[in-house]
């Protein structure tokens, strides 16, 4: 319940560039990650908060803040080893036990 996963809509063809989960205690995770040493990111800048777009912003997009506070974007690379990934998935499931 304190992550929530993203799935491809069945009827579309995704490009795996990002694997991508949100929770409300990214940083926390983040560093974690840095420590064990795997690189992860924030999303883009939502385009409403920038300020060269706001004179077409009008009004709160709450969905779009919520997701720029808490996804992380998490290691996907062509030939990414097996034990690579299991490296990532173990340190988020430590994570998800503490």
């Amino acid at each position: 319940p304190d992550i929530r996963i993203f799935h491809d809509d069945p009827e579309a063809v995704s490009v795996a560039q990002n694997y991508v989960i949100c929770l409300r205690k990214r940083d926390v995770l983040g560093e974690i990650l840095i420590q064990e040493g795997v690189i992860w990111q924030k999303p883009y800048t939502p385009l409403n908060r920038m300020s060269i777009f706001s004179p077409f912003s009008e009004g709160d997009y709450p969905q779009s803040d919520i997701y720029f506070k808490q996804a992380i974007h998490l290691p996907l690379y062509s030939f990414m080893k097996p034990e690579e990934a299991e490296k990532v998935i173990n340190i988020i499931i430590n994570f998800i036990k503490k």
